[in-house]
């Protein structure tokens, strides 16, 4: 990882898959006991949110593939990646959040470069 950024990895995780620090303490939650079902009573408990907001996060987390709900106990989820690499981007995003959290955060509230250049262009004048 460069010394003055993150890894691209995790830019690229938290481009897909984190939008707030609620989403990001949500994962950081489930991870920290990945075997563990978790409602969203539990969950709030620890991150002392909004149980709605973390019920919707959660959902997106199922549907990103990150966290699976469980069939046997409905309303519970565990921190679940689709894939090895997804669960390696995860991990390396959440302890960057560790140890390089203002970088994280920056990323996060940060436009893409992409989103920056199109909302530009939106103002730019054209010739006729």
């Amino acid at each position: 990882m460069p010394e003055e950024g993150l890894a691209v990895s995790v830019q690229q995780f938290i481009r897909a898959h984190i939008r707030s620090i609620e989403e990001l303490e949500v994962l950081k939650t489930l991870r920290s006991n990945p075997t563990r079902a978790w409602t969203v009573g539990q969950i709030y408990d620890v991150v002392l949110t909004n149980r709605d907001s973390i019920a919707n996060r959660l959902q997106n987390f199922c549907e990103g593939g990150l966290v699976l709900e469980m069939v046997s106990e409905p309303g519970t989820y565990r921190f679940a990646p689709r894939t090895a690499e997804l669960a390696r981007a995860a991990d390396e995003t959440l302890e960057a959040y560790h140890t390089r959290s203002v970088l994280v955060l920056e990323t996060i509230f940060k436009p893409s470069n992409e989103s920056a250049r199109n909302f530009a262009e939106a103002f730019r004048f054209k010739r006729k």
